[in-house]
């Protein structure tokens, strides 16, 4: 063979080879495809690379996995979604996603299962509650026969009293209707509860509060009847002598069959109250139902879709947001951490203010597990028309009250006869508060600095209480920053933060935009702006306390000491970036011959969790309607001090609703069977194949 002739022979065996290998490369790649795109299916296989982690569960609500992983004992998510196939959609992955997380949890979607197969999961969980009923039923099995053998007995008694020609017409009358009761009517009934009470033993599950309230019914409408029987002082008022007289003989019959339905109807009356009847009663078509050990929650529907309207209503209508996340979880703190910690809204002389502008915070407390009250002390408000509640809801150890500065005063309620707020009975209620092992978060405000306040305290009304902490409250400082325009500078009480010193309640809102502001601006000036919390140089020894928000180093902001027309930073008056806005202190103590560690912290702005800074927003983006928290820093900041402060830091994480600036619509279903089986499937192979094609042309030259 010539030397040509081998490399022709050569050369078609490198290009089989090269077909080969670019055939098994297709091959095994579509092998590869195809297990991804089943175990995606499958939802086998997860991922989510988005900065955001918006396909993938909250901080938070992995953190209470982990405790319910802890606890080791198993919980149930059960979806009754059957509305529509985007909304079953998501609720299945959100269930999913939660399986997925934590070892403990199931999620299953029960919406074509029959009524019976969900109550037995929910009856399963309950039956330490519902099995004194069930017990309760089967005590009147020996009862109605007792029952059913004395009516035999009377009603042969008085059919044969009655047979005695001796006896008038009138008591022949008497003992036929007397028979009639309890050979007809009495017989009848226990009938009709005996066939009753074996339908539901029967049924499976059993639901015996049905046959107990059906039981005190029966027994409301019997007793009465038979209990009057045994009563001389009644029957001898109503019947003829022959009928008394044997009444009479049989007195201790009566009163003895009176006795045991007496006894036995005090028993039913006795039975506690059931829960299982709120979640049976709840249950409904599109809910989720929670089933954790012992106990179950039901999710309604317009907790997970929560209907928002949009900014132009006329034109794209309201609109629901998908908040699954934050009410699963809530559903499942709530059996893992059945005891509420009690929340308190202190103010001197304001309205409630957990109804009020901080209604929303006030709910996500309660997501939380949190019971939140208010209470302002008497004296607070001198134009107060009704006399206010002198005893808080709550207070001391395990207890934590929020307290808010009081109103200051300005001219016009001077002129009113209406002087500020009195501090002194918050200041009082808070050291009893604290000196019982109470937590406290308090807010706090520049005040002496407006030159239009007539009265009210020179500074910060609780410094005697944020003192013993080491915490440093000037309220004679407002901090503001200076924006640049084509009109030339301002500085106003209004700036954002989104980095914040090193400190569990706020590790996890790093990078989350928070604000600050002013409530408003009238003629008298700022109110309730922005102040200044820093840490003591002079705190006591046993104090532990840190700065956990501060201006950082921007220079565009400090802290003013005067107000003027035109406030510019003054290095010899004014305080420099980075200003001090927060506070985290803590001490051991002993309170009632215990060590206890008591805590508080202080933030330089009242406004922090009202309900305009906090309030998701919509906005139109790219012919889209979105759900945006603009500032979801403000309510995580103000929810994780709770936290911190009940003892509960394990819970401090990112929570669900920190994402939704983030959060995007899901992919339709046809898009994303397109991504799955046209662009991976087909198209992946078929760019292999032109790789490979590429590169046998290059080698080939």
């Amino acid at each position: 063979m010539t030397q040509n002739e081998n490399q022709i022979e050569s050369g078609a065996s490198a290009r089989g080879m090269y077909w080969v290998n670019l055939s098994l490369l297709a091959v095994l790649g579509a092998v590869i495809l195809g297990f991804a795109l089943y175990m995606t299916n499958t939802h086998k296989l997860h991922a989510d690379l988005t900065s955001g982690g918006i396909y993938s569960l909250s901080g938070s609500t992995k953190k209470l996995l982990q405790q319910v992983d802890e606890k080791g004992q198993g919980y149930e998510l059960v979806s009754l979604f059957n509305s529509d196939a985007e909304k079953n959609t998501q609720v299945r992955d959100l269930l999913g996603e939660y399986s997925r997380v934590s070892k403990r949890i199931t999620g299953k979607d029960l919406s074509e299962a029959n009524r019976d197969e969900i109550l037995g999961k929910i009856f399963d969980r309950y039956a330490g509650e519902i099995k004194p009923y069930e017990n309760a039923v089967s005590e009147f099995e020996k009862l109605s026969k007792s029952l059913d053998n004395f009516s035999e007995i009377e009603g042969a008694n008085l059919g044969a009293l009655a047979q005695k020609e001796k006896n008038s017409a009138q008591t022949r009358k008497e003992c036929a209707e007397l028979q009639g009761f309890f050979n007809s009517s009495l017989k009848e009934e226990l009938a009709r509860q005996q066939r009753a009470i074996r339908k539901i033993s029967d049924s499976k599950p059993a639901e015996w509060w049905k046959a107990t309230a059906s039981l005190k019914t029966f027994l409301d409408e019997a007793l009465p009847d038979i209990t009057s029987l045994a009563d001389k002082g009644k029957y001898k008022e109503t019947f003829s002598a022959p009928l008394i007289a044997y009444l009479d003989s049989a007195a201790d019959r009566y009163k003895a069959m009176s006795d045991s339905l007496k006894t036995y109807k005090e028993h039913l009356d006795k039975l506690p109250p059931l829960k299982v009847q709120d979640v049976i009663d709840s249950i409904g078509s599109n809910t989720i139902i929670v089933l954790g050990p012992t106990a179950a929650k039901v999710i309604g529907s317009s907790d997970i879709y929560k209907v928002q309207r949009s900014p132009n209503p006329r034109e794209t209508g309201p609109t629901a947001s998908f908040e699954g996340e934050q009410a699963v979880s809530s559903a499942i703190l709530g059996l893992v951490r059945p005891d509420k910690v009690k929340v308190v809204f202190i103010s001197a002389g304001s309205g409630p203010l957990s109804s009020g502008a901080y209604s929303m915070i006030t709910d996500r407390l309660k997501d939380l597990n949190f019971e939140v009250m208010d209470w302002s002390p008497p004296g607070g408000n001198p134009g107060e028309r009704a006399p206010a509640d002198p005893n808080p809801p709550a207070e001391g150890k395990g207890v934590v009250w929020i307290v808010f500065p009081p109103e200051q005063s300005n001219p016009q309620m001077a002129a009113m006869g209406m002087p500020a707020p009195s501090p002194t009975g918050v200041i009082e209620a808070v050291k009893k508060h604290i000196a019982d092992g109470g937590q406290v978060l308090i807010f706090a405000e520049q005040t002496s600095t407006n030159p239009f306040a007539s009265e009210g305290p020179a500074g910060f009304p609780y410094e005697e209480i944020t003192r013993g902490f080491g915490v440093d409250v000037k309220a004679n400082f407002m901090v503001l920053k200076s924006y640049d325009s084509q009109e030339g500078s301002e500085a106003l009480p209004l700036f954002e933060l989104s980095r914040f010193p090193e400190h569990p309640i706020t590790k996890p809102i790093q990078s989350l935009p928070t604000r600050f502001v002013a409530v408003g601006r009238s003629q008298m000036g700022f109110v309730g702006a922005p102040t200044v919390v820093g840490v003591d140089p002079k705190k006591p020894a046993d104090v532990d306390a840190q700065v956990i928000v501060d201006t950082g180093n921007d220079r565009s902001i400090w802290g003013e000491s005067t107000v003027s027309a035109e406030p510019k930073f003054d290095p010899k008056e004014d305080l420099a970036s980075p200003v001090p806005l927060a506070v985290a202190a803590s001490k051991k103590v002993t309170v009632s011959g215990k060590q206890e560690e008591l805590r508080i912290v202080v933030i330089g702005s009242k406004t922090l969790g009202r309900n305009e800074l906090i309030q998701p927003q919509l906005q139109m983006r790219s012919g889209a309607l979105y759900q945006v928290v603009p500032y979801p820093g403000n309510a995580e900041l103000f929810v994780n001090s709770v936290l911190w402060l009940s003892g509960y830091e394990n819970m401090i994480a990112v929570s669900a609703k920190s994402n939704a600036a983030l959060r995007i619509r899901d992919i339709q279903p046809a898009v994303l069977t397109t991504l799955r089986w046209g662009v991976l499937w087909g198209g992946a192979p078929a760019a292999a194949l032109i790789a490979g094609a590429v590169v046998y042309a290059i080698r080939r030259r």
